[in-house]
């Protein structure tokens, strides 16, 4: 579980009462003894000394930092009827360095719900496009997802990422492509050797707020790839989730570069996609 701040009072309202109690019968004790020599300043010692045991009483009666439980399965919400708007500007950039930029939004929507073998659910999330806020939406492909105790599995079209693996612990990592067949240059073990990507927790439970003004309390981070090499290829990948929301930011910067000839080492692209996503909207249908 992630933990947040919370607050309990340690005060009970029994031991207030027992206290006042002790203190009346001590005071009712000395009255009897007002003609004894001192009486007064023993009082007032005695007196002294009970205020100093409230205040100290009162002190541990304040709010004190205990750990409460959050869901973090809510990083990542489930829920027939929901949506989310995102506004996605995208670069393809082929050989010779020629780019093609665009810019649109996605509309992503659960639509459905079906019971798995896993004996949990897989949620059907239909995906739309535009170009405008003033176009329709047309219908862009159809992903799905499922959410168990120990991960959450996103299938982009036909092939499945793990997007989650709990618990949620800052540096934590995983194969994101432990249920597909990807090949890649990281290395999880020996006996994964072409088809690990290495997924881990980057920063977890701070602030984001997104350009079009959204702001959200608790994110955490997904450093998906980070490899920066500028010879051959650069992969950096990383999103960003809220809690009770999902996710709220993607990037995705893959440069192949041209490694033939005189190019070699100059960062020449030979082609390659920079892509942003990032939330603008969300609710329930």
């Amino acid at each position: 579980m992630v933990k947040i701040d919370g607050s309990l009072s340690n005060c009970s309202v029994g031991n207030l009462t027992g206290l006042s109690r002790t203190l009346h019968r001590v005071l009712l004790g000395l009255s009897g003894y007002r003609k004894l020599k001192y009486i007064k300043i023993i009082r007032y010692s005695i007196i002294h000394f009970i205020l100093i045991g409230l205040l100290a009483f009162y002190s541990g009666c304040g709010s004190h930092e205990n750990p409460v439980a959050v869901d973090e399965h809510l990083y990542h919400p489930l829920r027939v009827g929901d949506y989310r708007i995102f506004k996605i500007k995208e670069t393809q950039i082929s050989a010779f360095d020629v780019k093609k930029n665009f810019e649109y939004e996605i509309k992503a929507i659960i639509t459905d719900s079906i019971a798995n073998a896993a004996g949990t659910f897989t949620y059907v999330i239909a995906r739309l496009r535009r170009t405008l806020a003033t176009d329709a939406w047309a219908s862009l492909d159809t992903w799905t997802s499922r959410m168990d105790s120990k991960e959450v599995i996103v299938q982009e079209g036909n092939v499945p990422f793990l997007k989650f693996n709990f618990p949620i612990e800052a540096g934590r990592e995983w194969n994101g492509n432990k249920y597909n067949n990807l090949e890649s240059v990281e290395f999880c073990d020996d006996t994964n050797i072409t088809s690990c990507d290495l997924y881990s927790f980057g920063e977890i439970e701070k602030p984001y707020t997104t350009n079009a003004g959204l702001t959200f309390e608790k994110t955490i981070e997904i450093v998906e790839n980070n490899n920066l090499d500028l010879i051959v290829k650069q992969d950096v990948r990383r999103a960003i989730y809220a809690w009770q929301v999902g996710l709220i930011f993607r990037e995705i910067n893959v440069l192949e570069y041209c490694t033939v000839g005189d190019c070699f080492g100059k960062q020449k692209v030979q082609s390659g996609l920079i892509y942003q996503q990032e939330l603008t909207a969300y609710g329930r249908e």
